[in-house]
């Protein structure tokens, strides 16, 4: 049986198709089987398709849609619910209660004010897409006051200080100088730096492409100590992890896999500290 014609679509139609069909061949495949959905199932599908709109419509990093499976998760586990679509309509009190336990484990009040943000985000698609109907307790509450700080920074010497501690004379403490130097002289994010292919380096132009937040690409310029780190660390990558291609990582593990954030953070705080 044919349920859609193969009639070509794009742009916002395409995530909303991407969105409707997901969720009903949920109830296809259950009437196929000769049952009707569960709850469980008709739950993963409601946030699944959440999570497709945030990747299609908002183009988030798949980093940021796993932080949102995660606060979805939790909320469906403090709920004991698998349709989190039947908890819209609970009471004031109760969704209070949910707000302070996380305070009971620990997070701070920026991480508080974020979840409850990924929250009200999923309960607001499902008030667009007409799967909740009157109030929603979630929508309604105030955002945890979250006190402002200085940013911290590094003198000019500090940096000086830093950028000398790696080795020169190994594999390792090459690639280690070219991290640190790039992130001094570029101002990528982690994620930025993780992500980064030799064919994003433009060394004659001394400029690298790199997406950012939204997945959105800017060019930004490399400085020429940091260019020659890092091709000084390219030389040094062993012949077992060669050739490099244009879409090879350009940072790699000891593995020779492409390097993780949490790595790059532990490099950091090694030499920081």
């Amino acid at each position: 049986m044919t349920y859609f014609s193969t009639v070509p679509i794009g742009g916002e139609s395409a995530a909303l198709f991407q969105i409707i069909f997901t969720f009903f061949s949920a109830f296809v495949g259950c009437l196929g089987r000769g049952r009707r959905p569960t709850v469980r199932e008709v739950g993963t599908h409601t946030m699944d398709s959440f999570l497709q709109h945030l990747e299609t419509e908002r183009n988030l990093s798949p980093e940021t849609l796993r932080a949102y499976r995660k606060d979805l998760e939790q909320l469906a586990a403090f709920f004991d619910t698998s349709d989190l679509s039947l908890i819209a309509g609970s009471s004031t009190e109760r969704v209070r209660r949910w707000l302070a336990h996380f305070a009971e484990l620990g997070y701070s009040r920026s991480t508080v004010a974020r979840k409850l943000a990924s929250i009200r985000g999923f309960f607001r698609f499902l008030q667009r897409e007409g799967r909740i109907e009157g109030r929603c307790a979630f929508l309604e509450l105030s955002t945890p006051r979250v006190p402002r700080s200085l940013p911290h920074f590094l003198t000019v010497q500090e940096v000086m200080r830093l950028l000398d501690q790696p080795e020169r004379n190994t594999y390792r403490g090459l690639r280690d100088l070219a991290i640190l130097e790039i992130l001094y002289s570029t101002g990528l994010r982690v994620s930025e730096l993780v992500a980064l292919n030799w064919e994003h380096i433009d060394d004659a132009a001394r400029l690298v492409r790199t997406l950012g937040k939204g997945r959105m690409e800017r060019i930004v310029p490399i400085g020429e100590h940091a260019l020659a780190a890092l091709f000084a660390y390219k030389d040094e990558i062993p012949a077992r992890w060669r050739p490099l291609e244009p879409t090879s990582a350009v940072l790699l593990n000891r593995f020779g896999d492409r390097i993780s954030d949490r790595s790059i953070r532990k490099i950091f705080d090694r030499y920081i500290h």
